[in-house]
């Protein structure tokens, strides 16, 4: 996706988060009508995103696939085991932390990395591959994993579906990614046309999905106004605590440059969509509330990368 470094670009990502939130908490009748077709709008704006990534550099990543199993460890265990024991420290030493807070970070903490990960690749620099690459590896890994560790640590059954999380990935990322490779073999002159207006496309599927989450917590939103301010805040300390391990992570193992921001893309842009469902089932509305207000760093933090990295 040609992103030309400009003002035009960060300003109309900027207006488009904006405006699907504030229509989404005001609205909320609005935003339920597009709720139920999230996947649809991921999977769209994901056909957007992979369309200039080159099979062959994928199936080099799995045919070397020693980073990524390093990088899906540290996505799935490292980082929600790491940050289970800083708030274990902070309960013991700072302020009490009450289980469900801690649970709500450590569901959070231990999904796996997101399907929008790589128009953030896209708009801030980085390579696909890896980051598609790491969408695979951890979702089909991310039902077996985090599950034992709920268990271990809070004594809780939860369980992710393998089977949805396979559809998931087969409705939401395979067909995209061979739709986009379809596209470029038959239609090139169609592929070059959509490559030139794949970030405006991109914005639309980002408005319809972020107005479809914040209508879903519009009324928790406003009902419960610390607990969403505390939930807000906690938000944008995982969001640089998964950037900060992720990028300490990708120096340790001597990676690129851009190997490096695509790692740290690929620990903060989880799918934290799918924790809101899952939590939600499982444990109720307040826990899952915490992945649901995660989408305001999520997208103001792809304007504050783009601005610190200056990354074309």
């Amino acid at each position: 996706m040609p992103v030309t470094n400009t003002n035009h670009t960060f300003y109309y990502l900027g207006l488009s988060v904006l405006f699907s939130t504030a229509i989404g908490l005001l609205f909320p009748y609005i935003g339920i009508l597009v709720e139920p077709y999230l996947l649809l709008w991921l999977g769209l704006l994901l056909l957007f995103n992979l369309i200039n990534m080159n099979l062959s550099e994928l199936y080099t990543v799995f045919s070397h696939p020693k980073k990524l199993i390093i990088l899906t460890i540290a996505k799935l265990v490292l980082i929600p085991v790491g940050m289970y024991a800083i708030m274990n420290m902070v309960s013991l030493t700072i302020i009490p932390v009450g289980t469900n807070l801690m649970l709500s970070v450590f569901l959070l903490s231990g999904i796996s990395t997101g399907l929008g990960s790589p128009f953030v690749v896209n708009f801030i620099g980085g390579r696909l591959p890896i980051v598609v690459g790491l969408i695979i590896a951890t979702s089909l890994s991310v039902p077996f994993i985090l599950p034992i560790l709920i268990f271990l640590f809070f004594s809780s059954n939860f369980a992710i579906p393998i089977f949805d999380m396979i559809v998931l990935l087969l409705v939401a990322l395979i067909i995209p990614l061979i739709s986009s490779q379809l596209l470029k073999k038959f239609s090139p002159k169609l592929t070059h046309q959509i490559n030139k207006q794949s970030f405006n496309l991109s914005l639309v599927f980002i408005f319809l999905i972020n107005l479809g989450v914040f209508a879903k917590y519009s009324y928790f939103f406003f009902s419960n106004p610390l607990v969403t301010v505390e939930n807000i805040i906690l938000a944008f300390i995982l969001f640089g605590y998964y950037g900060l391990t992720g990028y300490v992570i990708s120096g340790l193992m001597g990676l690129s440059k851009d190997d490096r921001i695509s790692t740290m893309i690929s620990m903060i842009y989880i799918n934290n969509i799918l924790i809101v469902v899952f939590a939600q089932q499982f444990f109720g509305t307040e826990i899952a509330a915490l992945a649901a207000f995660f989408n305001i760093p999520y997208y103001l933090g792809i304007l504050l990368l783009k601005k610190t990295l200056k990354a074309k």
